[in-house]
């Protein structure tokens, strides 16, 4: 099953990589489609601005080529789809599967005075800020970052839905959910079984949702305000 923690696992890998040599356009994840995937654009594109060449690969290498069409709307034989990043909106848009909301796991894409122009992938957020993974970013637009915006950012464009298995993982910003399991929860400060011990949820409160995270085992959590509890583990769901 495709989930959202796959890709931004993968994705998370790989920060901090760097063009070789810098100032080359050239780095692990063209190369990698070029060998591999030689349907997937119009040519080779390793050499080029790369940051939708980062993106697509993290679904490549997360889930193999026939999921990854499948999640980013990409058709067969989409020979005439070069990497850049209005094409991979237009895949999305097609299937009705943009909005102006930041989901875990989806794309983000930005704008400039040109029109659409960086895409990368959502790690996380909360009621302020997205936080992403992004290719051809940092200085010079020579690594893979991760970084965070203001949700009103004005150069966030939008987003594009992948098609997971598991759409309703993620909450939502802003609702309300109520505690469903008859033991406490114990609070941490970060959305990890490893984050700092900050006191136990008990009985059965109502909660508002004010982020999400997804953590690399593929649990969910949810920002309580500025703490964090665990919603689903593995099959067992905490907060409904």
């Amino acid at each position: 099953m495709a989930k959202a923690e796959t890709v931004i696992a993968v994705a998370k890998s790989f920060v901090g990589t760097r063009e070789n040599p810098p100032g080359s356009n050239r780095q692990p994840f063209g190369a990698d489609i070029d060998a591999k995937y030689k349907g997937w654009y119009n040519g080779n594109k390793n050499g080029y601005d790369w940051c939708t060449q980062y993106h697509d690969d993290m679904f490549l290498r997360a889930y193999g080529e026939a999921e990854a069409r499948r999640l980013l709307c990409r058709p067969n034989k989409s020979y005439n789809l070069g990497a850049v990043v209005k094409y991979a909106w237009n895949y999305y848009a097609q299937e009705g599967r943009t909005g102006s909301k930041p989901r875990v796991g989806c794309s983000i894409f930005f704008r400039n005075d040109r029109g659409l122009s960086h895409i990368g992938i959502v790690q996380m957020y909360d009621d302020k800020y997205v936080y992403t993974y992004e290719g051809n970013s940092g200085t010079n637009h020579e690594y893979v970052t991760n970084d965070r915006y203001l949700l009103t950012d004005s150069r966030i464009a939008g987003y594009g839905y992948p098609a997971y298995d598991e759409e309703d993982t993620p909450y939502i910003v802003g609702k309300l959910y109520k505690k469903v399991c008859r033991d406490y929860l114990n609070i941490r400060e970060k959305p990890s079984l490893s984050g700092k011990f900050c006191g136990r949820l008990d009985g059965s409160p109502v909660i508002r949702c004010c982020g999400v995270s997804i953590d690399e085992d593929g649990n969910t959590w949810i920002d309580i305000g500025n703490l964090w509890v665990c919603a689903r583990y593995g099959k067992e769901v905490y907060i409904k």
